[in-house]
């Protein structure tokens, strides 16, 4: 159930081509827009926890997570530092 509204502003050009656009389809402008911005909404969150690898960037990938960390001694220092910054 629809129990919130969405307000937008827009040009008179703009909002003929959404309307024209919305009788081509046979629904309102409004849920034009809503079914356009949930479906790109969904679409740019799946691509930030998503990621599409050929097979031979994939077999790379699994090689380097397989292979034992390189011993870093600067960065174990900073691991272990004392914060030099607080968030007071």
């Amino acid at each position: 159930m629809r129990n919130t509204s969405l307000n937008i502003r827009t040009t008179d050009k703009t909002k003929h081509l959404l309307q024209q656009v919305s009788d081509m389809l046979g629904t309102t402008v409004s849920g034009f827009l809503l079914s356009c911005a949930t479906e790109k909404a969904y679409e740019i969150i799946q691509n930030q926890n998503s990621f599409f690898l050929a097979e031979e960037e994939w077999d790379k990938l699994c090689k380097d997570l397989d292979r034992s960390p390189i011993k870093n001694k600067k960065l174990q220092q900073l691991i272990h530092a004392k914060r030099v910054f607080t968030s007071e």
